[in-house]
């Protein structure tokens, strides 16, 4: 694929045969200090970029460059920068699902009220992961500075499994012994939450309880609540039990809505949003 500026349009070829010729009133280049410059954007667009440039697609890549060639340079300048982010090198072969690294975490900002219902509110999630890490927060409510649910997991005494467990606070409020969850099956984990009652599920196991503790559950979400994936963000010590952040495979349905992680309001640069390192079985 190559993009070349001609002296009155923009040629795009792929495979070296011409696919687009866009008219270019202006040049794309500007005098500045007696140097013409540019700005070049790989894989994405700024933020600050309105809508009337692109309009109703999300237009980040999430996919593998090679062979780089910025003006006739080849690729020098790019190839030291991602030598030293291990996050922007190819993957070997890839599969579904967001990577998260285990250095860092999404947030999003959900409306969790329930319309069809007589419930103030509803958190319905669906997890499928493949952790690579034994200890990790999946899944986490903040507000201000506490965590009135989180969805972790956590390491077990026992040395075949490990333990999906729900808090509120610093307190456990319902868990389930899963087998080793390091290996390569994925893992369907479901964590329902009304004001009445809260549902965990590990594939086909099932914990029911209604504790006291959702009434700081039920106060939080009538104020307002940030969702976190794969961590948290810096909290008073003792805030909640669990926060490393979680390493491996992971994709969140949230009230039936699949999270896209290019949508989120922060996401840390090491997360890959749409590719999973692949294992061989």
């Amino acid at each position: 694929i190559s993009v070349e500026e001609l002296e009155h349009s923009i040629s795009v070829k792929i495979a070296k045969e011409a696919v687009m010729s866009i008219n270019s009133p202006g040049t794309l280049f500007k005098q500045s200090q007696g140097f013409l410059e540019t700005k070049v954007y790989i894989a994405g667009l700024p933020r600050k970029v309105g809508n009337s440039l692109v309009k109703q697609i999300n237009p980040r890549l999430d996919g593998c460059i090679r062979a780089w060639n910025l003006m006739n340079q080849g690729h020098s300048g790019v190839k030291e920068v991602i030598q030293e982010k291990q996050s922007k090198h190819c993957l070997v072969s890839v599969g579904r699902g967001s990577f998260y690294p285990g250095s860092g975490m999404a947030a999003f900002q959900i409306n969790y009220n329930n319309l069809d219902s007589t419930e103030d509110w509803l958190v319905n999630v669906t997890l499928t992961v493949r952790p690579s890490a034994d200890t990790g927060v999946m899944f986490a409510l903040v507000s201000n500075e506490t965590v009135p649910l989180a969805l972790s997991i956590v390491d077990s005494n026992s040395s075949d499994s490990q333990k999906i467990a729900v808090t509120i606070g610093n307190v456990t409020v319902a868990h389930l012994e899963s087998k080793k969850l390091c290996t390569p099956r994925n893992v369907q984990v479901g964590l329902v939450v009304t004001r009445q009652q809260l549902e965990l599920s590990v594939d086909s196991h099932t914990d029911r309880s209604s504790p006291e503790q959702l009434a700081v559950l039920h106060q939080a979400m009538m104020a307002n609540v940030v969702t976190y994936l794969g961590g948290l963000p810096d909290l008073p010590l003792g805030a909640t039990l669990v926060t490393a952040f979680y390493n491996g495979c992971m994709e969140v349905k949230v009230n039936n809505r699949q999270l896209d992680l290019d949508e989120a309001i922060s996401k840390h640069n090491d997360i890959r949003s749409h590719s999973c390192p692949l294992i061989m079985q």
